[in-house]
């Protein structure tokens, strides 16, 4: 990433390995622009498609937890049977 100030490389332990030059063809920094507010956040983040995809994975785990706890109300207890003689 690149802000107005800074960019990723400044703060990578790879960058004396990596070969990254946003001089050569194929090589960019992503522009980030500041957020100052939570709204400008969740805003960017719907933009870029990262919100959504979290709130997909979200809704998924949900439904995952209402569907196992449906199962379990629907299955009958099952009793302790180690007091009864085996037959």
């Amino acid at each position: 990433y690149q802000s107005d100030k800074n960019h990723a490389c400044c703060y990578c332990s790879y960058k004396g390995i990596c070969h990254f030059d946003p001089n050569l063809d194929g090589f960019s920094y992503k522009e980030v622009q500041e957020v100052k507010q939570m709204d400008d956040l969740r805003s960017y983040l719907r933009q870029t498609g990262y919100l959504k995809q979290e709130e997909e994975n979200q809704k998924e785990e949900n439904q995952e937890e209402e569907n196992q706890e449906e199962k379990n109300q629907k299955e009958p207890k099952q009793e302790n049977q180690s007091d009864q003689p085996l037959e």
